[in-house]
């Protein structure tokens, strides 16, 4: 798709606590410097400005994610997690203001271009809570840093993010693509919904099949993928097979991973098993130039 690496420094939890209140009377903070970039765990520090440098990446994006477990990282204790000022999951938006400066919060919307990433990028996660954002920036040259903090309902914090270069990142298009896939299921049967992990997911009987209604496509030429999920969040496989993996009347459950052996057996043992979140199936859009491609469709399905 044209997309450079990305690497954002993400922590997150559900939280719950008292609404923010914050007065003119917050106090003046200092402004950024490279050090506000460096995080702590356990002790331990993680420089985001340094892994930047060392990169050569013009953006650079990855994150830690505690819903449980997400992308390589298990949070068992969000309070271990802290910025250069003291920030942690769970502080109130006051606090963030007093240490950081005023700011103006802005409200969550999906088609911000940072959210968007997120979105088509890492599709568990789950940013179900973030309802608004304040957002400080450090520049260098040429060189474009940020620090958000989300906020959830009750203003505090669920989320930490360390952004760099993010004027250069991809910008996903407002336009999704519609493949005109559905799902048919045995007679008798029917499907459900439930929302996991902040997505809302299609329960489908065994037995349903793949269906396509050309009619409903918005693009005449795409490409699709499939991919399994854990109980965590954490992708297991994936395939990217021309024309997609499905055909109209496959069978949803009975079909064959087209990856790696050792993946695909993990894949299907958690299948038979029950024990994954979700599958998902993605379509692209090749049928526009770069500029003008659609976002792409994300569908996610389990089975009962």
């Amino acid at each position: 798709m044209g997309r450079k690496k990305k690497l954002v420094y993400l922590l997150v939890m559900c939280v719950f606590g008292m609404m923010f209140a914050c007065t003119p009377r917050c106090m003046a903070a200092s402004a950024l410097d490279k050090t506000d970039f460096v995080w702590t765990k356990d002790g331990k520090e993680f420089d985001f400005y340094s892994e930047c440098e060392k990169s050569g990446e013009d953006t650079f994006f990855g994150y830690i994610y505690d819903e449980k477990k997400m992308e390589h990282v298990t949070v068992k204790n969000p309070g271990d997690y802290s910025t250069s000022r003291n920030i942690k999951i769970g502080s109130k938006a006051s606090k963030v203001l007093k240490q950081y400066g005023q700011a103006k919060r802005v409200t969550y919307k999906s088609t911000e271009k940072f959210h968007k990433v997120l979105r088509y990028d890492y599709v568990s996660l789950d940013t179900s809570r973030w309802k608004s954002y304040v957002q400080y920036n450090y520049k260098e040259k040429k060189k474009n840093y940020q620090i958000r903090f989300y906020f959830d309902k009750n203003s505090k914090v669920v989320g930490i993010c360390y952004i760099y270069n993010l004027n250069k990142w991809h910008n996903y298009s407002n336009k999704v693509v519609k493949s005109g896939f559905s799902f048919k299921v045995p007679s008798g049967k029917k499907i459900t919904t439930k929302t996991i992990g902040g997505k809302k997911v299609y329960v489908l009987p065994k037995g349903t099949v793949a269906k396509f209604d050309k009619a409903k496509a918005n693009i005449k030429v795409w490409d699709s993928s499939v991919a399994i999920y854990d109980e965590n969040g954490d992708c297991i496989t994936g395939t990217g097979l021309g024309g997609g993996p499905y055909k109209d009347g496959d069978n949803l459950y009975n079909w064959e991973w087209n990856d790696l052996p050792k993946t695909c057996k993990k894949a299907d043992k958690l299948l038979k098993s029950g024990k994954y979140r979700y599958l998902t199936v993605c379509f692209y859009d090749y049928s526009h130039s770069e500029k003008k491609q659609y976002a792409p469709e994300y569908i996610y399905f389990r089975f009962e």
